[in-house]
């Protein structure tokens, strides 16, 4: 990519991914993991709350933080391949 676009070009096309989509990954990986915990935990008794408070709390952080960062990546990268 590099060798046709140019080191500039190339930079700005890896950009979104760095910024945007590897945070907004591991921080929906992580309520994944911590729902898996929660739901592990509700199985062997340990946990009173109804795993559906866990849940939407999930997707509420989901809908507020990783769904923008994934949206702001595809615009960015939509506007660069334009370019």
């Amino acid at each position: 990519m590099a060798g046709t676009m140019g080191y500039p070009k190339a930079v700005l096309i890896q950009l979104p991914h760095g910024i945007f989509k590897i945070p907004a990954l591991l921080i929906s990986a992580a309520y994944g993991l911590w729902l898996g915990v929660i739901a592990f935990r509700r199985m062997r008794g340990m946990e009173s709350t109804p795993l559906r408070f866990h849940i939407r709390h999930a997707l509420r952080q989901f809908l507020a933080i990783v769904f923008p960062l994934l949206i702001v990546a595809a615009a960015i990268e939509t506007a660069l391949i334009v370019l």
